[in-house]
């Protein structure tokens, strides 16, 4: 069995020292018990009650141990973004700027493009021979490139087809719960049993 290091292990509360000295007796409980009679359910309900009562204090001692680290997360995250906007911004502003000067390089390109077209064009309307026309290329610094990809703005959600729409399950469970909407189209609404401690 891997030993766990001390310097890793957060410090435990009384509290949860005393939960965890407990559930070995609670467990075997759980794997004896019967529940085959009234008094039987009774007494699985009791465990059942001890189980939620020592639950309840391991997430309690759990958000309190947890609270300074999720704190000093959020600091830090924090102090980073603040120390990353100006050259977040600095580099869009940069990447803005390379594009314009490529899309205005690429015109300049397809015009001698175009140019050489028209020529060639018509030399050999006149019977003049010709050559294979020299590649046009925009002249763009080689350290960068440009990619094209592929990207997408929703213009009208009621023509977007069904298979990349997604069912709102949040919606949903809130409309059952909280308005107490009992029919929705196309979802089927039903009760079952789970067990209230």
């Amino acid at each position: 069995m891997a030993k766990t290091n001390p310097k890793t292990q957060p410090q435990s509360t009384v509290a949860l020292v005393k939960v965890r000295k407990e559930s070995p007796a609670i467990v075997a409980s759980a794997n004896i018990m019967k529940v085959k009679t009234v008094e039987q359910e009774g007494d699985a309900y009791q465990i059942l009650q001890k189980i939620k009562d020592r639950r309840k204090i391991i997430e309690t001692e759990r958000k309190k141990m947890k609270q300074p680290i999720v704190a000093a997360g959020k600091a830090v995250d924090k102090f980073c973004k603040e120390a990353d906007a100006p050259y977040k911004e600095a580099d869009g502003i940069l990447r803005d700027k390379i594009l314009t000067f490529r899309e205005e390089q690429e015109e300049i390109a397809e015009k001698k493009r175009e140019k050489q077209e028209k020529i060639q064009a018509s030399h050999e309307a006149r019977g003049h021979q010709t050559h294979d026309l020299v590649e046009v290329v925009p002249e763009v610094a080689a350290e960068t490139k440009t990619v094209k990809r592929w990207v997408f703005d929703v213009v009208s959600e009621k023509k977007v087809p069904r298979e990349y729409l997604v069912v709102s399950e949040t919606k949903i469970r809130e409309a059952i719960h909280r308005l107490g909407v009992r029919e929705i189209p196309g979802v089927e609404i039903y009760q079952e049993n789970s067990l209230r401690v």
